[in-house]
């Protein structure tokens, strides 16, 4: 019987991970939002970044939400990309057409 005390008072006074996964929620939700943001490279560029860095910042810290910060990093880094290609094919479509009218 004292054993199951022992080890009933040391579930009670072990500290439980509550929630944690807000830095994950977060990731994700960044992520989201600078893939919808892709065509303003301003945005896209802070919202991905930011999503990156608490996704990375979430799986290096063990947090509750794996798959979250996983998305997040992975939603921020195609919007990324996307954002740079994009804004790169738009300035050589620029150049073109300036070079065109000469």
């Amino acid at each position: 019987m004292d054993e199951m005390n022992q080890i009933q008072n040391q579930d009670e006074n072990t500290p439980h991970k509550s929630g944690g996964s807000g830095l994950s929620i977060a990731s994700m939700v960044l992520g989201i939002i600078s893939l919808l943001t892709i065509c303003f490279i301003n945005y896209c560029l802070v919202l991905g970044i930011s999503g990156i860095i608490f996704g990375g910042v979430s799986i290096y810290r063990k947090n509750q939400g794996k798959g979250f910060a996983i998305a997040g990093i992975v939603c921020s880094s195609i919007a990324i990309a996307g954002s740079v290609i994009l804004t790169a094919v738009v300035l050589y479509g620029i150049h073109q057409f300036h070079v065109f009218w000469e």
